[in-house]
């Protein structure tokens, strides 16, 4: 007994295979090439609809980090006129970062204030 195995890498398969089942059963070969067809239609209705949502979602991105930016320079002009100068400035960069660059962005940032928020709050030790 002995097997063949081949592949392809295109949606329609190659001729040698449809003449190979229309010689063994008439009539396959349409068969096959109408699969074929229906697989190349669906599969290019799925790239259409995930470009569609890739769309989406970049716009939702662009609006969300415009109203993130937007509400911190606000905020930040409410913090500023009574009277928390470095505050203000604070929510204002860190709130324009977090619009324009994201969120990753902002974490970079978030964390970094941490840190060093946490270091200012050890105690000191003396010197040995």
């Amino acid at each position: 007994m002995a097997f063949k195995y081949s592949s392809y890498r295109s949606n329609w398969p190659p001729p040698e295979l449809i003449e190979g089942y229309e010689k063994a059963l008439p009539g396959t070969g349409k068969k096959i090439l109408e699969a074929a067809k229906g697989r190349a239609e669906a599969r290019s209705q799925l790239e259409l609809a995930e470009s569609e949502r890739s769309d989406l979602r970049m716009r939702r991105a662009q609006i969300f980090g415009f109203v993130i930016a937007m509400t911190s320079l606000i905020l930040a002009g409410v913090v500023g006129i009574y009277g928390g100068s470095w505050t203000a400035a604070i929510i204002a960069v860190t709130g324009l970062v977090a619009g324009i660059g994201g969120p990753a962005v902002a974490r970079v940032i978030a964390d970094k204030i941490y840190f060093d928020l946490q270091k200012a709050q050890q105690p000191k030790r003396p010197a040995s």
